[in-house]
């Protein structure tokens, strides 16, 4: 014996983007869009921090050769302006800069977008 319902049950449409656009509205939707594109503006110009008004005095032609004057010129005028630097030794013609892991991408991206990245080796403690 089989059960054979006497009325059959429409099925209901499943879209739900379609459900969202109707409780939003139109001044919902434009919200939505307008907000998500704040958001991506926001994280595509979010970068690091850089140093205002700081620029190496010497060319990175001059530091290769001067690595010492290097380290000085890190140590007194750059790394006060970032976090997270542990170590700045020089080693094999470069410094090796170590620096702690929650700092280590801006940390790193500041000081590259100052020096050539040649000049350095970079360690993640």
């Amino acid at each position: 014996m089989e059960f054979e319902p006497s009325e059959q049950i429409p099925e209901k449409e499943l879209n739900p983007g379609k459900e969202w656009a109707q409780r939003l509205g139109v001044f919902g939707g434009i919200a939505v869009l307008l907000f998500s594109l704040v958001f991506v503006l926001t994280m595509l110009s979010s970068g690091p921090d850089k140093i205002e008004g700081y620029a190496p005095p010497q060319t990175d032609e001059y530091y290769v050769q001067h690595l010492d004057e290097l380290q000085s010129e890190l140590t007194e005028n750059v790394f006060p302006y970032v976090e997270g630097v542990q170590s700045c030794e020089e080693a094999n013609g470069k410094l090796v800069i170590g620096i702690r892991s929650k700092y280590y991408i801006e940390t790193r991206a500041v000081i590259i977008d100052l020096f050539d990245r040649d000049l350095f080796v970079f360690e993640e403690k």
